[in-house]
């Protein structure tokens, strides 16, 4: 089977088959196929191209160890590296040192050769009918009848040989059309799955880009969205803060209103009492009065029958006048004082009204404060919470990109195995053949 490699040959500009497509004659090699042995680094010769200048100069056999290329040693050189050396202008030369295995002491030879295509591989010239040598004129005058049947024996039995070569030679010409028709199989399916590599190749590049684009915005959403968490929690802790103020403020303020509430209560029993004990006493005083004035009125008439009737009477009625007007004076005094007391407790119990009227005031513009606090802090929670839920699903999209992205990579992992890895014996050791 010939070992050649279409695409590598068409890298390095040369045909690898005899009327391929034309390509670029600006880099060429000799036509060797080369596989090196991975236990000791030595690069081994596979086969020469069909046509090439190696072929076509016939030293260089299969099996041969490649020991050096011009001026390089490649003993333990990587075979792409050999292969750079032996690759070069169209039309220039190359030497290159072999090594035969011969017995114990092996062969080292050099080779100089010219890079270019292959030519045309005409196929193999059919061997050349062997003509009957004449006998020696010694054997004729000596025996001439033996002769003849010796030569007609050996005449017969190259015919034999000859025949047989034929018929080897017909077969390893058809071995070599089914080799090659193997090859331009090999071939097309070896273009076909690079075909399906670039492809894969291509959409996995444009694959890694989106997934970068979408990580990079990703990446954007998450820091605003964190931005955002922590101006939020900022705002949450802020609120919270005031809240706690406000708590205690109000707190107090209830046990102010408590107090006042207490004190209001307390000022109303001791008001209602002084209203019960100066309702009482403006009652008693009222009774007096009506009680003086009738006493007075009797004092009155007494008085003008004692005027009428004259004498010392009249000296005593008129003392009793004067201490029932002192008596009367005395009490208005005093009712008048009560009134007095009475119309300042009024005063003070609506200044204690007015007192709590501010405070519950008060209250109610710290309660209506809560209220707002408490309405800025569920607008924040829910805030938070609207931020914690894009910040949840940015996080799932991004699983979902660094999912996609695995299968992506399992698949092209997978798509590569199968390529490179799962493949035949024969395919396996195709593989490492480089051709220069």
């Amino acid at each position: 089977r010939s070992w050649e490699d279409q695409s590598e040959m068409a890298e390095f500009g040369i045909s690898a088959m005899p009327g391929g497509p034309p390509v670029s004659t600006e880099l060429a090699g000799v036509g060797i196929l080369m596989q090196q042995d991975p236990a000791d680094g030595i690069v081994y010769v596979k086969s020469c191209v069909r046509g090439s200048p190696a072929f076509r100069d016939g030293r260089i056999k299969e099996g041969d160890k490649i020991v050096g290329v011009d001026e390089h040693e490649c003993h333990q050189v990587p075979v792409a590296d050999v292969r750079s050396f032996i690759v070069g202008p169209v039309g220039s030369r190359v030497k290159i040192s072999c090594e035969r295995p011969s017995g114990e002491t092996p062969q080292v030879y050099e080779v100089l050769l010219t890079r270019g295509a292959p030519q045309e591989d005409p196929s193999p010239p059919a061997p050349a009918p062997l003509v009957p040598t004449p006998a020696p004129a010694m054997y004729s005058s000596m025996n001439s009848a033996r002769g003849d049947d010796q030569q007609s024996r050996e005449i017969e039995r190259l015919r034999k040989r000859n025949s047989e070569l034929e018929d080897l030679l017909a077969q390893a010409h058809t071995q070599l059309r089914e080799r090659d028709s193997d090859m331009a199989r090999a071939r097309n399916e070896l273009q076909a799955k690079e075909s399906e590599l670039h492809k894969l190749r291509v959409e996995a590049q444009s694959g890694k880009g989106a997934l970068s684009r979408q990580s990079e915005e990703l990446e954007v959403l998450q820091r605003r969205l964190s931005e955002q968490v922590a101006e939020t929690r900022a705002q949450l802790h802020d609120a919270i803060t005031n809240c706690n103020d406000l708590d205690s403020q109000l707190g107090a303020m209830k046990l102010k209103e408590r107090d006042l509430e207490h004190s209001l209560a307390t000022e109303k029993q001791q008001a209602a009492l002084r209203e019960t004990q100066l309702a009482e006493a403006l009652r008693k005083a009222e009774t007096e009065a009506a009680s003086l004035e009738q006493q007075l009125e009797e004092t009155r008439r007494a008085l003008r029958r004692v005027e009428e009737e004259g004498g010392e009477g009249k000296l005593h009625v008129q003392e009793i006048m004067r201490r029932a007007d002192a008596e009367t004076t005395e009490l208005q005094k005093k009712l008048q004082m009560e009134r007095d007391n009475s119309i300042r407790r009024d005063e003070e119990r609506q200044q204690a009204e007015q007192a709590v009227d501010r405070m519950l005031a008060e209250v109610d513009r710290i309660k209506d404060a809560e209220r707002r606090r408490r309405e800025s802090e569920a607008a924040v929670r829910e805030k938070l919470f609207a931020s914690q839920t894009l910040l949840n699903q940015a996080r799932v999209e991004e699983e979902r990109c660094r999912s996609y992205s695995m299968e992506t990579h399992h698949t092209f992992a997978q798509w590569q195995a199968d390529f490179f890895s799962n493949k035949t014996t024969e395919e396996a050791e195709e593989q490492h053949y480089f051709l220069a």
